[in-house]
This record gives C-alpha cells, structure tokens and sequence, in this order.
C-alpha cells in the first residue's frame, strides 16, 4: 500500500532531484516512472515494478548523454531492415488503409521526427537509405510549422501526396514536460476543451493545463494550413506525452471543428490522460475507426497512472495495435483494452523502459534523428 503524497510536496521532491543531478534530460525516464509511485491518487499496479525500472533507466539514461544509442549507419541498417517489406504508397489514411503496417510506420516516423531538430527533419523530404536507395515513408511532407520550446514541442508538415496535413506532439523532453504530466491532480474536464464531457470523469491537472496552452497555437496554425489545403485531410500522431497531448488535440478537433477532415489519430506508448469513464468517451467522439493506440512489447509507460481500483486509465474500447517483439513487425490488433494479447497481458514484473520507444525493431527517438547524417 502506497502512502498518498500531496501534488505540493512531490513537486519538492522533484525538483529536489532535478537541482541535485542537473541534467534535466537525462531524468525524463527516471522521473517519469517516480511520479508514478508518488501520484495522490489511489495506489498504483505494479508499483514495485514501475520505482525499480525508473531507478535503472535512470542510470542507464544518464550513461546514454556519454555513448550515444544510435550511430548514423546503424542507424540506417535499422531502418532498412524494419522497412524493406513496407511498399510505400504514400496513400492517405482512409477506413480500410488505416491500420496497415505502410501508415503505422509512416506515423511513427513522424511521431519520432518530434524530438530531432528542425534543420535534421527537413532533409528527411525524399531522403534515400541505403546501397538499396530504399525511399523513407515520410514522403514528400513539407514542415510548415514547428515549434521547440519549454512546454511547446511540436510540428505541422503537409503532404502533396497524401493531401494530408500531419500534426505531430513531441514527448517528454525538459522540465516543463516533466511536471505537465507529474502533477497528477484529478480535475474536471475543461469545457472549454472538451465541451460535453462529464465533470465526474476526471482528468490528469498537469496535462490538461498544458494542453490548455498548447491547443489554441496548434489550432491557429493548423486552419491556415487548412485554408491553404481546403481538401486535405489531417492525422494526429505523438509519442509518450505526445501520444496524450495527440489524443486530446484530436478529440477537441471533433468536439470543436467538426468541419475539419480528421482522418486519424495515432498515438505510440500514449501515457493514460485521466479515467477510464473519460479515454472511452473520448475514443468515442474521436471515432473507434480512427483513434489506434500503439502499443510496445513490455513498455511500461501506458500503464503508467492506472490505479488498481481500474478507474484510472485507456479507454476499454477502440483499437489497440500491439507490438509484441522487439525485432519484428508482427503485430496484433485488439479492440478491448482487457484482451491479455496485447499490452494488458504483459505480467507486471516483465514491464520495462527498455521498449518504449522500439516499435518493431526501429528506434523512434533515436534513429531517425540521425539518419540524414548517415546520408551525406
């Protein structure tokens, strides 16, 4: 049994912890996994697990700022390797495409894209790899909006090709996204943001204030683009923290505008935004046809904020496509969060940080920031 901790008090904590090692992005894993043993809310599953995995990928994160994960030719036979199966069409996202391996990749890619810089994204616009000259699954997406500070991390590429305007959130990064989903505080949704939920479906304080600062500049940006492309379509997609702030961004998309041509909404390793009551409604009003939560082998992070009572967590319906291996893209589909065939089934002491960001055998974060320097 946890002892519940005031949201004031574990902010001194952390902060505590951040003074003390000074290296802000070396503790996102580290302090991601803490919070969870130190949430007010009710106890957590898996707590034993989720304190012993962050102190390790706390060490290990640290070590990563010395010998770096992914090497620019590695990186591109990683690449390679996962893809070379993949044919690119480069088709919009539609009922019957949008669960295909092409678009979960090719979504990925982007939701990876969020944390290089903006100069290494834009070469990755008909980047070849390899002896092969294998064409990425980025196609021809053009950034047109990018945004990289403190609590404010994302893009918004447009694609010819597909006539698609891409939205992509960025995970966990600095401090301010630490404390966004650290402050674990259940408040009613907005209904500013989310008009017509439930106020007794409760959401996560720290990341509902923060989409509240996030989704009117992405809001702006993106209906310029909109009226520049009156007849594209637009998909959502985020990693980690992204993942959540992607979910949220496309159901106030729904609830708000409901002209725009949502097509879909990805999220990779998505952390839980608030109750159960309120992620299915959500799934819901996005639509179940065009909201997929990917999941990844033993990634400890979407059972992050699930409390034992079971009221805390995903939506229970919607599809879920899981990644089982970590060297493969074999793949499941679920379409209830209690199938134990995809991530609910993995037993707490197998969860780890290791495969949070491995989808299939590529490296989101990592290996797609480096590619164009293995291709100059």
């Amino acid at each position: 049994m946890l002892v519940p901790v005031p949201y004031r008090v574990r902010h001194l904590l952390l902060l505590s912890l951040l003074a003390a090692f000074c290296v802000e992005s070396a503790l996102g894993d580290f302090l991601d996994g803490l919070s969870s043993t130190l949430t007010n809310l009710t106890p957590l599953q898996c707590a034993k697990q989720l304190l012993t995995t962050s102190l390790e990928a706390g060490a290990k994160k640290l070590l990563s700022k010395i010998i770096p994960k992914v090497k620019p030719k590695e990186a591109v036979s990683e690449y390679t390797s996962v893809f070379k199966d993949i044919v690119a069409t480069y088709k919009p996202v539609d009922a019957g495409n949008i669960v295909d391996k092409e678009q979960l990749l090719r979504y990925a890619t982007f939701a990876g894209a969020s944390y290089c810089e903006q100069g290494v994204v834009e070469k990755l616009q008909g980047l070849q790899l390899g002896p092969d000259h294998m064409r990425m699954l980025w196609d021809d997406a053009n950034i047109a909006n990018w945004h990289s500070s403190p609590g404010t991390n994302y893009f918004i590429a447009v694609s010819s090709s597909a006539k698609t305007v891409t939205v992509s959130f960025r995970g966990t990064r600095d401090k301010r996204d630490i404390v966004s989903f650290m402050d674990g505080a259940p408040v009613p949704p907005s209904e500013t943001l989310f008009p017509g939920a439930s106020a007794s479906d409760m959401v996560f304080r720290g990341m509902q204030e923060s989409a509240s600062r996030l989704i009117p500049s992405v809001l702006t940006e993106l209906k310029n683009q909109l009226d520049a492309h009156p007849d594209y379509q637009v998909v959502v997609t985020g990693h980690s923290l992204g993942g959540t702030y992607a979910k949220l961004f496309g159901l106030h998309l729904v609830l708000t505008q409901p002209q725009v041509k949502l097509a879909a909404v990805y999220t990779y390793a998505e952390l839980a935004s608030g109750m159960v009551t309120f992620s299915s409604w959500a799934a819901r009003r996005i639509g179940l046809d065009r909201y997929v939560r990917v999941t990844m082998r033993n990634d400890i992070v979407p059972r992050l904020f699930q409390g034992k009572d079971g009221k805390y967590g995903h939506s229970e319906v919607g599809i879920e496509i899981y990644f089982p291996r970590a060297d493969s893209t074999e793949m499941r589909r679920c379409d209830e969060i209690s199938d134990n065939q995809c991530h609910s089934g993995v037993p707490c002491k197998d969860l780890s940080w290791d495969a949070h960001s491995r989808l299939g055998g590529f490296q989101m974060t990592d290996t797609t920031c480096v590619l164009p320097d293995a291709e100059r």
